[in-house]
C-alpha cells in the first residue's frame, strides 16, 4: 500500500442484475478505511482514496463482481471524461 492518493472509478458490467446503485453500497463495505470521497456520476462510481491500493488487492475485493475498474489520479469528473474519450480514441501499450 502505498501513501499516493489515488481515485478507482468503478464500471457495472450488468446493468439490470447489478445497476449502479448497488454497486455503490458494496463498494461503501468493501473500501471502508482510507476513503475521502465516494459518489456516483451516471453509470461510474468514483471512489477517492487517500493511499493506492495494490493491483492483487483490488483483484482479491472485486473478485467475480461483474465490475471493471481504473485506478487513475483524478479528481475531476470532468477531467475523467477527457482521459475516456482519448483512451477510447488512442490504444496504450
Amino acid at each position: 500500500m502505498a501513501t499516493t492518493p489515488s481515485t478507482i472509478v468503478v464500471f457495472t458490467e450488468d446493468n439490470i442484475n447489478f445497476p449502479t446503485k448497488w454497486v455503490k453500497v458494496v463498494m461503501k463495505q468493501l473500501f471502508q478505511y482510507g476513503v475521502k470521497d465516494m459518489y456516483e456520476s451516471g453509470d461510474k462510481v468514483f471512489i477517492s482514496l487517500s493511499y493506492s491500493p495494490r493491483g492483487t488487492t483490488l483483484k482479491r475485493k472485486f473478485g467475480n463482481l461483474p465490475v471493471r475498474y481504473m485506478r487513475v489520479k483524478i479528481d475531476k469528473d470532468d477531467d475523467f471524461k477527457i482521459l475516456q474519450r482519448v483512451v477510447r480514441r488512442y490504444h496504450f501499450f
